[in-house]
């Protein structure tokens, strides 16, 4: 039995034995990687072999272990590092999103409003053109309500870039050229024109007609054009036709000219020349700003038919009647004209008065102070404050729409200037009045300013036009026009 015991005892010896052995080997020592070192590093791992070898497989085992453990911890830490590394470049050079830019403003390329009637797509033109026009830059969100608060503006168009155009011709219509997507929006009711400026003729056939009728009309008297008060910077005359051809920077129109009867009287000194409505054309010319009218088919009037000798006559027997002053004077029953001082007069004198007493010249009914000034100057003539006595204030002080008038002491006018053009009938013709009435403080009075006197042209610059206004040196006979 002991023997037995022994002989186990060796076998787990040499087992134990063999299992360290092969341990050993699957294991390799420091001498045996590095061969190719020197032999003193050969001989130190000899000696640290040695050494190994009296330890324990137990303890060699653990320290394996630890190394392993603590080498597996330096990459973990390793790998974290160069992760967290990674992770903060990447937040580093991520971009920044990009700003927020700002909406553009609405486009309103139609009326917002009932004052105005899209007509259609592109621009408006007039005749085939592109009427006159002010350029808004930038201005379409308030191109429609500042086109309506503005009386020379008869429609607007916007782009789809938001810029603007006033145009500034009435007889506005639809189809012009496309213009960033803008519309032909025109103001109701102010689009209509009173009568068509232009004409139609081309200038090669209307010099022709000019030609045709040359032997059918009379020459004119020695500087008759210049002595035409049609408002033109340039009248000369066209000796084929006998007509004045003036000269304009802006659209004309006849009945500008014309009496109630349609016909223009011109006193010359050989006689009174008249011309009737269809001697009268206006059209425009080749260049911009280039207008023309012409005026021909002038009579002379002949002041020796019986009818004109007889009113001749009784005009010079009205002028020997004596007559006392209108005030004491009453029609009575019966064609009989009484004095109330003096008794019965001659009945002409109460119909002269009646004559006499008939408006020549009508002003504004809307005007809230035209009935207070017009009885102020029957009272008091000489209220009125004449051409010679208008002063530099009394430019400044006109209701005229524009924002510098100045005087011109030479004519005794006032100048006045504007951004846009402008026409006489504005203040006059379009309102059925020739004459405005306006109360002066330098000096004080009451201004008559009558429509034969307004001028209006184109300046030498962009965007500069003028009108001129002449004052009355007599007090006529002034009414109210119909409304």
């Amino acid at each position: 039995m002991p023997g037995l015991l022994i002989v186990l005892a060796m076998a787990g010896f040499v087992a134990d034995f063999k299992q360290v052995d092969a341990f050993r080997k699957e294991t390799p020592v420091k001498g045996e990687v590095h061969d190719s070192q020197s032999q003193l590093s050969s001989r130190s791992t000899v000696t640290a072999e040695g050494t190994d070898q009296g330890k324990t497989v137990e303890a060699q085992l653990m320290e394996r272990s630890a190394s392993n453990q603590t080498s597996n911890d330096a990459s973990n830490s390793t790998l974290d590092r160069g992760l967290a590394a990674k992770g903060s470049e990447q937040h580093t050079s991520s971009p920044s999103p990009p700003p927020v830019s700002p909406s553009p403003p609405p486009v309103y390329n139609r009326p917002r409003t009932k004052h105005f009637v899209d007509l259609g797509s592109g621009k408006c033109h007039v005749s085939g053109r592109d009427p006159l026009h002010v350029y808004h830059k930038s201005q379409g969100p308030n191109c429609e309500n500042s086109c309506l608060a503005d009386s020379q503006c008869y429609g607007y168009s916007v782009s789809k870039y938001n810029n603007c155009l006033h145009w500034g011709e009435c007889g506005l219509s639809s189809g012009g050229e496309n213009w960033g997507g803008a519309h032909c929006n025109v103001k109701r009711g102010a689009n209509i024109c009173p009568q068509q400026a232009e004409s139609s003729v081309s200038p090669d056939r209307r010099e022709a007609q000019e030609v045709n009728e040359e032997e059918t009309i009379a020459a004119l008297p020695d500087n008759f054009c210049f002595r035409l008060s049609v408002g033109s910077f340039q009248c000369k005359l066209v000796e084929s036709n006998s007509t004045c051809k003036c000269k304009y920077m802006a659209p004309q129109k006849c009945h500008y000219w014309l009496d109630d009867s349609n016909k223009m009287d011109v006193e010359t000194p050989q006689g009174i020349y008249v011309m009737a409505k269809d001697g009268c054309e206006c059209y425009k010319g080749e260049g911009d700003h280039e207008h023309y009218c012409s005026f021909g088919s002038f009579n002379l009037r002949d002041d020796n038919t019986p009818d004109t000798r007889v009113a001749h006559d009784a005009a010079e027997d009205e002028e020997e009647i004596v007559c006392p002053p209108k005030e004491n004077l009453r029609s009575v029953k019966g064609g009989r004209c009484m004095d109330l001082k003096a008794g019965e007069v001659d009945p002409l004198c109460c119909e002269k008065e009646e004559e006499d007493s008939s408006p020549t010249h009508f002003v504004d009914p809307d005007s809230p102070e035209a009935g207070d000034l017009i009885d102020d100057l029957k009272k008091d003539a000489d209220k009125l404050v004449k051409s010679d006595a208008v002063s530099a204030a009394t430019c400044v002080s006109l209701s005229v729409g524009s924002f510098a008038c100045k005087l011109i002491e030479s004519d005794h006018i006032c100048q006045c200037r504007y951004t846009a053009p402008q026409f006489c009938d504005y203040w006059f013709g379009d309102r059925n009045i020739n004459l405005m009435i306006a109360r002066s403080k330098f000096p004080q009075g009451i201004m008559l300013l009558p429509q034969d006197k307004c001028r209006c042209w184109k300046g030498e610059g962009r965007m500069e036009y003028y009108c001129s206004f002449g004052f009355l040196d007599a007090v006529p006979a002034i009414g109210l026009a119909e409304s």
